[in-house]
């Protein structure tokens, strides 16, 4: 029993120095600080998202995000990339534009259940686009290889920086998104995710920071309640005093 132990071992590190990139094959994956469901949520990654492994211990993968988060994933809501190739990368993709897009085994919302719903901003592989009957659809490669259709309203191939009353177009649609420590989706989101993934994203990138001077600010809070200038309230973390808002023209609060 031992030596099968070793040998799976052995198997495991020689998989990952071969394939170090694991792609996420649930809608939203937390990560975590430790190798456990019972420590802290650090940080989540979102349907496809391609995350370096850095270690890995029974079950879980040690894991960076592109976007330089580092935390303990489980390793049963990854795959390995088909052929070794990180997901929807040298692809031609689309990325989800509505709060939650549903991807359905045929061009019929009405015949089954969807085989998966995921987040905005999550990326789709494109095979190709419905014709037809089919039209107003898009065919895509899951991470698992297997293949789904969805609408091509859910999703945007746009990748132009949003102008300041686009970006603000774009926060109101969060407004009443869940509060959701360490959470990094349209299914819930922590207060210091919302500024990269609702405006530096790409695809919907705020403009140059030049034409924001004066209309924005960051907040580093430490008490329970308080407002900026009296005019927006902000919600304060009392033990991590890290909580952050963005403001645009004082009137526009993304967090609710």
């Amino acid at each position: 029993m031992l030596l099968g132990i070793l040998f799976l071992s052995a198997y495991s590190l020689a998989q990952l120095s071969a394939s170090p990139e694991l792609a996420v094959s649930v809608p939203v994956a937390n990560m975590y600080s430790r190798a456990s469901d019972d420590s802290d949520v650090v940080s989540q990654a979102i349907y496809g998202s391609d995350v370096k492994v850095l270690e890995e211990a029974s079950g879980w993968a040690k894991v960076r995000t592109p976007d330089d988060y580092t935390g303990w994933m489980r390793l049963d809501v990854t795959l390995r990339g088909v052929n070794g190739a990180p997901y929807a990368t040298s692809a031609r993709t689309v990325q989800v534009n509505s709060l939650l897009a549903n991807l359905y085994r045929e061009t019929d919302v009405s015949a089954h259940r969807p085989l998966l719903s995921v987040p905005f901003e999550t990326r789709l592989e494109v095979e190709k686009e419905g014709a037809g009957d089919d039209a107003g659809w898009l065919e895509v490669r899951l991470v698992d290889g297997q293949k789904a259709w969805v609408q091509d309203g859910d999703v945007n191939a746009n990748t132009l920086p949003l102008t300041i009353e686009e970006s603000i177009g774009l926060g109101k649609r969060f407004l009443g998104v869940t509060d959701l420590w360490g959470g990094r989706s349209s299914l819930g989101y922590d207060c210091s995710r919302i500024h990269p993934d609702a405006g530096a994203q790409p695809g919907h990138q705020y403009a140059p920071r030049r034409r924001l001077a004066g209309r924005m600010e960051w907040c580093n809070c430490g008490g329970s309640q308080a407002s900026a200038g009296g005019r927006s309230p902000l919600l304060w973390q009392r033990a991590r005093p890290h909580h952050a808002h963005r403001h645009v023209h004082w009137s526009w609060r993304v967090h609710p």
